[in-house]
């Protein structure tokens, strides 16, 4: 359906934005969703609303509802009228009969037909609003929900509290009207009397009625002050009831300033009730050319006792404000508007079946202009009632501070908000305790553009049922959104007990990285982490810092890459592929080394097996299979038997060098092979390993192309592996390469380690840095300088002294250049060129140009 005064839309499950129908002023236009007013908007400019987030498929409602209580424009006598004033007064009873008509069609009435008051409020409006538009499930939650926020037990800021506040605010804004109108009024008739004290009196007496009253005026003026003083007091008695009323007005008035108190009491009493009421307001002004100042304080108090029930409510409203008066549309701009506000909402209810007490506070700081808009609240509602099945305290606050779309550049909206809601319920047979605190910054851009979000919620909830299950449930979240890209952390604690269901209790953590860290006792100390988990790289790592399991120290290093360190390993079993023999070392009970994979070896800590002597061996290549005959504790220096008949080998030794190989140590009778060498192939036997006369030695490459092992995982000496660049983080674009480490010491004071890499690209070298930490890779000058590749082999200033043939350059800049034509010497011809001058000496090292400073 179409409106004049209200534009509708559906809930899209995120931000919104609508236009607004055609209004006066920013404050006759208001939200709802469902039918429930909200604050959460922002404006889009000057015809547009922003809500942040509304949820899917609620009906979202922007209304018009134009002052019907204030006139907009002000006619003066003698005040040209400009059309731009006519057009506001007109445009203001012009929409207020399109409103009426809304509200009619709204209704489910025609044109002319009565309004239902509150429809957009009222939980029958929200059923006729939601029913058709979602499916039966949702509806009945949500209507649940729904019904519960607007009159249920659990009444938090935004429902029954803020009714309760918005009705008390236009009451005090009501009474402050009255009181204004009739202090207008005195003054306006002290006025047209000057000096004067009258006296009304009236006294009435009859079978059915008895009456007695008295109004007493008194009235002063001179110029433009003048000052009043009425009171008014009846006594009324009839068959309706008894009444004693009183009235009383004071006003005051000069030029720029005025002040009033108007004060009415009431005591009334019937057959079935009685009533007694007081209500007050105070009020101060100040109206000059250059300022528009106001001040007043509001109070309403009332008791009353039926025949079924027990009432006593007070509202209180204290508001002070300064500009905003005169301008508007025909009379300039409006000025700005600052205001602060306290209103207090108490009351005490007790009927037959429940009794209640509602307290309700609100301040609130403004700042309005015409383009911006920067508001500071505390909202607080606290609730108890008892009835006799169940018994109910509640408690809500919210803080709020925010800064209207206009007062910011890009047109986004600054909000913090604070709140905090706790509700306890019991009844006879259950029970149950709710607290939700959130916290929440956000800049929320038109439409959602730019949206930033951090928010922290916390949420703790008991129940216990006498025949049920007893939960316990605490969770914290936390989550920071910035343009469509989402972080969230959280914590949940669960515990469950029931009769019929096992025992169950649960912690729940979400968040990219987990981090342990000791409490800081130094406010300058950065604790380092105890225990971190988490992905790196898109890898899942875990971290655990140099620490103790026990009595035991554990170091990060000790597993490394895959790599476990320790210093005793104790396993029910390790099998073969498990081990990587490169640097395998084994040692006695006393530390000697009695086998090292490429480690020279000491045979003073080899003892051999007795089961070695005398044993079968086949040496490949030499045709001998047969004992050999060692000596048991000793090296292998004895003979071989069953030697060749030719003797050529005969009382030849076998040993091992420094160097951990194999040799022959003595010369035969007929072919000499003393000092030959004998080597282990890879296929496991014995070859002659000599050097004959052109025959080349390798140092072969390992293949560790994936691993980037650091310092001191490297043997003393020199070792060459086959490696994949990007593993080691080389520079270059080849894939591979060969990798040369030479590691001087077992430890860092014999010198640093050195990695050499050399590939397609070229040659690059890095030196260790403690032992457990490479250094940067620097390039090594391995091919002819060229200008494509000299930044790369020389840095900046990198050049102390060079001879250069010639020099080309577009440019270049020096503190002083001085270029020697001929003698070779300064004090021959030569040219001079400096920041500030040029010189030019002929061979006989005379001046003769001079460009520039010319001392």
């Amino acid at each position: 359906m179409t409106y004049y005064s209200i534009v509708e839309a559906r809930g899209t499950g995120g931000a919104m934005t609508l236009a607004t129908p055609p209004y006066l002023r920013k404050e006759h236009i208001s939200v709802y969703i469902d039918g429930v007013p909200t604050s959460m908007f922002t404006w889009v400019g000057d015809a547009a609303v922003s809500i942040p987030s509304v949820p899917l498929n609620r009906l979202v409602r922007v209304v018009r509802r134009t002052s019907p209580g204030v006139l907009l424009t002000d006619y003066k006598d003698g005040t040209q009228l400009p059309g731009a004033t006519l057009t506001v007064d007109s445009k203001q009873a012009f929409y207020m009969a399109q409103e009426a008509l809304d509200m009619a069609l709204i209704g489910g009435g025609t044109a002319g037909g009565t309004v239902p008051p509150g429809i957009e409020l009222s939980q029958g409006g929200i059923k006729d609003l939601l029913n058709g538009q979602i499916t039966p499930s949702e509806l009945e939650l949500s209507l649940r929900e729904e019904i519960e926020r607007i009159s249920g037990p659990e009444d938090v800021v935004g429902t029954v509290a803020w009714k309760i506040l918005q009705e008390a605010i236009a009451r005090t804004a009501a009474i402050q009207e009255e009181a204004a109108a009739r202090a207008a009024a005195l003054l306006l008739e002290a006025r047209e009397r000057g000096a004067a004290i009258t006296m009304e009196t009236e006294a009435r007496q009859s079978a059915v009625e008895s009456l007695a009253s008295q109004l007493t005026t008194l009235t002063a003026s001179t110029g433009a002050a003048v000052a009043a003083l009425q009171s008014k007091q009846q006594a009324l008695v009839d068959e309706s009831g008894a009444l004693a009323s009183q009235l009383t007005t004071l006003a005051a008035e000069t030029a720029s300033t005025a002040a009033a108190i108007v004060t009415e009491s009431n005591a009334r009493s019937s057959a079935d009730n009685a009533i007694a009421s007081a209500v007050e307001a105070i009020r101060a002004d100040l109206e000059t050319a250059d300022a528009s100042l106001h001040a007043s304080i509001t109070s309403e108090q009332t008791a009353r006792v039926t025949a079924d029930a027990a009432l006593a409510s007070r509202i209180t409203s204290l508001e002070a404000s300064a500009g905003g008066g005169g301008g508007g549309e025909g009379g300039g701009p409006i000025p700005p508007e600052l205001t602060a506000r306290i209103t207090a909402v108490e009351q005490a209810l007790a009927d037959e079946t429940s009794a209640r007490a509602i307290s309700i506070s609100n301040m609130e700081a403004a700042y309005k202009s015409e383009d911006t808009a920067i508001k500071a609240s505390v909202t607080a509602a606290n609730q108890a009632r008892v009835d006799g099945d169940n018994a109910l305290a509640s408690r809500a606050a919210v803080l709020e501070a925010r800064v209207d779309p206009s007062a910011i550049p890009e047109g986004k909206t600054v909000l913090s908000l604070i709140a905090d809601e706790a509700t306890t319920r019991s009844a006879a047979d259950a029970t149950n305790a709710q607290a939700i605190q959130s916290v929440q910054s956000s800049i929320v851009g038109p439409g959602g553009v730019g949206d930033r979000l951090a928010a922290v919620e916390t949420k703790a909830t008991t129940a216990a049922e006498e025949l049920g299950t007893v939960k316990a449930n605490y969770t914290l979240k936390v989550q920071a959104r910035s343009d469509g890209k989402l972080a969230v952390a959280g914590i949940g604690l669960s515990a469950t007990s029931s009769d019929s269901a096992p025992t169950q209790s649960e912690m729940v953590f979400m968040a990219d990285k987990f981090t342990f860290v000791p409490s800081a006792s130094q406010v300058d100390y950065v604790p380092q982490p105890l225990l971190f988990m988490g992905v790196v790289d898109g890898v899942s790592t875990l971290v655990i810092p140099k620490g103790r399991i026990g009595d035991k120290l554990i170091e990060s290093r000790m597993v490394l890459d895959g790599t476990l360190e320790a210093r005793h390993i104790k396993a029910g079993s390790i099998t073969a592929d498990r081990i990587d023999t490169r640097g395998l070392t084994i040692r006695d009970a006393a530390g000697n080394l009695i086998f090292g994979s490429g480690t020279a070896l000491s045979s003073a800590y080899i003892t051999p097996s007795p089961s070695w002597l005398n044993s079968n061996v086949t040496l490949s290549g030499l045709g001998y299979t047969g004992a050999t005959n060692a000596t048991y504790g000793a090296t292998w220096n004895g003979t071989i038997s069953g030697q060749p008949s030719d003797s050529s080998i005969s009382n030849n030794q076998i040993g091992i060098n420094a160097a951990g190989q194999f040799y022959g140590g003595g010369a035969g009778t007929g072919t000499t092979v003393s000092n030959n060498q004998l080597s282990l192939s890879n296929s496991g036997t014995l070859y002659n390993g000599g050097t004959p006369q052109g025959q080349m030695t390798t140092l072969p490459a390992q293949d560790t192309r994936y691993t980037n092992q650091l310092p001191w995982q490297y043997p003393m000496g020199l070792s060459q592996e086959f490696k994949q660049r990007t593993s080691i983080g080389a520079p270059g674009n080849a894939t591979y390469g060969i990798l040369i480490t030479e590691r001087p010491w077992s430890d860092a004071s014999g010198g640093a380690t050195t990695q050499t890499f050399k590939s397609d690209d070229g040659e690059w070298k890095r030196l260790s840095l403690g032992s457990h930490e490479w250094q940067a890779w620097q390039p090594k000058l391995d091919r002819q300088l060229t200008a494509a590749n000299v930044s790369t082999y020389i840095a900046a200033a990198a050049i102390g002294y060079a001879e250069v043939g010639v020099l080309r350059a577009q440019n270049f800049t020096v503190g002083a250049m001085s270029d020697v034509v001929s003698g070779g010497t300064s004090s021959g011809g030569r040219i001079e060129i400096s920041n500030n001058r040029i010189r030019v000496f002929d061979s006989s090292n005379a001046l003769r140009v001079k460009l520039g400073y010319l001392l």
